[in-house]
C-alpha cells in the first residue's frame, strides 16, 4: 500500500520492507535511491528516505508529486490524473465509506514490528471508569 501525500515533503519507505527485501540503501544518508515500484501497472522510480512508516509501507510525497506537471485531483471519486513521460494516467485510490475498523486482513497486512493503535469513536457514551496500570502510563503521556 502506497500513501501519495501532497503534504510530505519527501518519499519515504518502510525500514522493514528495506530488510525483508534486501534492498540497497545508503547507510550516511539513510536512502534507497532510484527504487522502482509498479503502482496500478504503473512503473515509478523515485529515491526514498528510510523511516518507521506506520500506516504504509511507501510514502510519496511533494519529491515526487513535483516530477508530473500539473496533476487533477477528484477527492469525491478518489482518482488522480497526471502525465508522465507524454502519456496520460489515473491512480485510484482505496475507498471507505466512514470511519470504520481495519479488517482482521488489512490488520494482518501490516507488517514489521512496531506500535499500531486503532482507535475508534464509540457511540455508546460509557467511558471506562479505570485502566490496567500499564494503560494508565501510557495514556498519561499523551495527557
Amino acid at each position: 500500500m502506497v500513501l501519495i501525500d501532497s503534504g510530505s515533503t519527501h518519499n519515504f519507505i518502510d525500514q522493514a520492507i528495506v530488510s525483508k527485501f534486501g534492498l540497497p540503501k545508503i547507510e550516511c544518508a539513510g536512502q534507497c535511491r532510484a527504487l522502482t515500484l509498479t503502482i496500478q501497472g504503473l512503473p515509478v522510480t523515485a529515491n526514498y528516505y528510510i523511516l518507521h512508516v506506520t500506516a504504509c509501507e511507501l510514502v510519496l510525497g511533494m519529491q515526487w508529486l513535483a516530477t508530473l506537471g500539473p496533476i487533477k485531483t477528484d477527492y469525491k471519486q478518489l482518482t488522480m490524473n497526471f502525465n508522465m513521460a507524454g502519456t496520460s494516467h489515473k491512480f485510484h485510490g482505496l475507498g471507505r465509506t466512514g470511519i470504520e475498523a481495519l479488517t482482521d486482513k488489512e490488520f494482518n497486512g501490516l507488517q514489521g514490528t512496531r506500535l499500531f493503535f486503532q482507535i475508534i469513536p464509540s457511540n455508546s457514551g460509557n467511558q471506562p471508569t479505570s485502566y490496567p496500570p500499564a494503560m494508565g502510563h501510557l495514556l498519561a503521556k499523551f495527557s
